[in-house]
């Protein structure tokens, strides 16, 4: 069966579908309007997408794979206007990372699939006005986009596993990632960028990393007890010489210049 006879699954498609040559069907006339539906991708169905679909793409990113594939296993990821762009003969023009990640994350995975659009648009995909984080945090409520859409690339790098120190590293985490995850915690966020000013303000360091500490504390440990260490640690009284409070003030209070925040 030759791929330019192939076409990409339309509206009829089932969302549950699990069949890996099914979602293609052989037509007359491959040229069809372009169609838009939400489909259920398991992982055998992507890996036959990447298989048979996926020629003359982007260099797959294998790092990004893996930040996706952490997101979708942990139950991060959520179905955003973003598609799978699905050229007129079967080909993947935009959405291998994620049909990658499905599969490394060995989980379905709900998708917006765009079905025949122009092969020759491939060129054009990512080209146009990139819509900044903090654009989509100003429209969430957020104060202070700027310093909250850093807070959100350095955290979404640790709970990645990657390494924050790496520039590049933290250019895995896209505009997307961030704009997508602020939309599911903006509450959260707004009180890490509240808490960080004030230990800012306490005992110097850094804004972004102490605004991350407060969302990593309050995970795992709750906002009471991330209060009452925040609190204890900014007064910086009634410690002991080793107490982990302390070290972490003294060593803030010698970090006088804060690092650069400005969006990548």
């Amino acid at each position: 069966m030759r791929m330019e006879t192939l076409e990409f699954p339309m509206l009829t498609h089932q969302p549950n579908h699990t069949n890996q040559g099914g979602a293609f069907a052989v037509v007359n006339n491959p040229i069809q309007p372009i169609t838009t539906e939400v489909i259920h991708i398991s992982p055998a169905l992507a890996q036959h997408w990447l298989d048979y679909y996926n020629t003359n793409n982007r260099k797959l990113r294998p790092k990004r794979v893996a930040l996706y594939a952490h997101q979708m296993k942990n139950g991060q990821w959520q179905l955003t206007g973003e598609p799978i762009i699905v050229g007129q003969r079967g080909r993947i023009l935009n959405g291998q990372h994620r049909l990658a990640a499905i599969v490394e994350a060995n989980t379905t995975v709900p998708m917006v699939v765009v079905s025949n659009v122009d092969d020759s648009a491939f060129k054009n995909i990512d080209n146009g006005l990139t819509r900044q984080p903090s654009d989509v945090l100003k429209q969430l409520g957020i104060n202070d986009a700027h310093q909250g859409a850093a807070v959100a690339r350095l955290y979404l790098a640790l709970d990645a596993g990657l390494n924050p120190c790496n520039t590049n590293a933290l250019a895995l985490v896209t505009r997307t990632d961030i704009a997508d995850w602020a939309a599911g915690c903006s509450l959260n966020l707004q009180d890490a960028l509240s808490e960080g000013r004030k230990m800012y303000e306490a005992c110097k360091g850094s804004r972004t990393a102490w605004s991350v500490l407060w969302l990593l504390v309050t995970q795992r440990y709750g906002t009471d007890k991330a209060l009452e260490f925040f609190r204890s640690t900014a007064l910086g009284t009634n410690m002991d010489l080793g107490d982990a409070r302390l070290t972490l003030r003294n060593w803030s209070m010698k970090t006088r210049s804060e690092e650069h925040t400005s969006e990548l």
